[in-house]
């Protein structure tokens, strides 16, 4: 092959995902999404900066900040400063605080300053305790490729998962366990979700956190910003020990433990009577064998 012909060809390729990312970002982030950061960060460096931030900004945060780790900090700190502060903040918070730093350097110094101030949480708040690494998948998710974003995310430590909105603001509660027991893979998670009207604002307390309502039947609660945008998850063990430094543990009952027992099992015997129930429905649409 001649160096025109295959400068021709990689010329066409490339205007075919230009095009394609063009037509649809949301789906374009989708195709992204499960490839190597390597691969999915080399191929939007490819494109036309304006269409790559479009591509990032619709990824969801945990995949776009995966892309942005694998770029050369000059070329992450100049998608970052085109982003929305949103975007940029989700973003970061799934990244290390040594990699926070040096892209934030990139950044326009009034941009980097608004940055700063929406990361910050004191240990007094509950946004200082909280795992930023929270799995969330947009509500129109498919069972089957819920499963699969769970499997590739081995690392992922919790029993639950969030269905988010297009802005990123919390929608329901996925039980892991429940998602891989499910019949139909074909229904979204938005369709056996449960309500997730449990969360907590980032910049609350650790008294006023303490306080909630969420804990009697949870061991983990969402945590959102002000306008309402998932960004990682509290557990009930981290905010226990933070009180526990600070010397405020009585806030917590005596029987607790007793409950934290009693929670497991019957969230456990929930969990198990739904996926029975769904068996029996999927079951209930065959038809009878002749």
């Amino acid at each position: 092959m001649s160096l025109s012909v295959g400068v021709t060809l990689m010329s066409e390729r490339l205007r075919i995902v230009e095009e394609f990312v063009a037509a649809d970002s949301a789906l374009a982030a989708r195709a992204l999404e499960p490839l190597d950061p390597e691969a999915a960060s080399a191929l939007i460096e490819q494109v036309d900066d304006s269409k790559s931030v479009t591509v990032l900004a619709a990824m969801l945060p945990q995949n776009a900040a995966r892309c942005i780790d694998a770029l050369p900090t000059e070329s992450a700190a100049r998608y970052l400063a085109a982003l929305r502060l949103r975007h940029i903040v989700r973003i970061l918070r799934n990244l290390s605080s040594d990699k926070q730093k040096n892209l934030l350097r990139g950044l326009p110094a009034a941009l980097a300053m608004r940055v700063r101030l929406s990361l910050s949480y004191s240990p007094d708040q509950a946004g200082g305790w909280m795992h930023p690494l929270v799995l969330s998948l947009p509500a129109d998710c498919s069972i089957a490729e819920a499963r699969d974003r769970v499997t590739a995310d081995s690392g992922y430590e919790f029993s639950l998962l969030y269905t988010v909105d297009e802005e990123g603001k919390l929608g329901g509660a996925v039980s892991i366990p429940v998602l891989f027991a499910y019949a139909d893979e074909t229904r979204t998670i938005a369709q056996i979700a449960q309500p997730a009207d449990g969360f907590i604002p980032a910049s609350a307390s650790l008294v006023s956190a303490a306080g909630h309502p969420g804990w009697e039947m949870a061991e983990i609660l969402p945590v959102t910003d002000p306008d309402g945008v998932l960004i990682g998850i509290l557990r009930y063990a981290d905010l226990r020990s933070a009180l526990a430094r600070d010397g405020r543990s009585k806030t917590f009952s005596a029987d607790r433990e007793v409950f934290d027992i009693a929670e497991k099992l019957c969230l456990g015997l929930a969990d198990f009577l739904i996926v029975c129930l769904s068996a029996r429905l999927d079951g209930a649409d065959r038809p009878a064998k002749e």
